[in-house]
């Protein structure tokens, strides 16, 4: 090593280090499932608010909800029955909104509903407008990586830094 007044001394050796980086690596390796089933929980989680927040702005998130065809919905049955004009598009009883549900396994993480006509709205199927509920990959991706880029760093980097002097 020349004796030019700069070097850098590391400790561990550099090949513990790279060892111990790949250990780490191998811990989050989504193959051998590994630790990220707890970044998955944040992601589900960050979804859940996601639609929750699409539902108070009536799909805000994705430019709008088309709003009832005749400006509201009948209410109740007859002889009672009335025209609610402040009634809210997929918010009659609240069913779907809380139908949602995230899920997180140490592959995957994401947010579905089981009723049946959650996906005919979600699609637009038959007669009924397209009314998104839930996000689509694009809109979920930066989030998502910032989630998975903060777990990488706050499991691998500051715990490779530490060894470093």
């Amino acid at each position: 090593m020349p004796n030019d007044g700069i070097h850098t001394k590391v400790k561990p050796p550099l090949s513990k280090l790279d060892k111990r980086y790949a250990k780490a690596m191998k811990k989050l390796d989504t193959k051998s499932g590994g630790g990220m089933k707890i970044p998955n929980k944040k992601a589900a989680i960050w979804m859940d608010s996601w639609v929750q927040k699409n539902f108070r702005s009536l799909g805000k998130f994705v430019g709008g909800w088309k709003p009832l065809k005749f400006g509201g919905r009948w209410i109740g049955r007859k002889p009672n029955r009335r025209f609610d004009t402040t009634a809210k598009v997929l918010q009659h009883t609240g069913r779907l909104r809380a139908s949602f549900v995230p899920f997180a396994t140490t592959k995957d993480a994401g947010i579905g509903s089981d009723l049946p006509y959650s996906r005919p709205h979600q699609k637009g199927e038959g007669r009924l407008p397209k009314r998104r509920m839930i996000p689509n990959r694009k809109e979920v991706l930066p989030a998502v990586v910032k989630i998975y880029r903060k777990y990488v760093k706050d499991k691998v980097i500051k715990k490779l830094e530490g060894d470093i002097e």
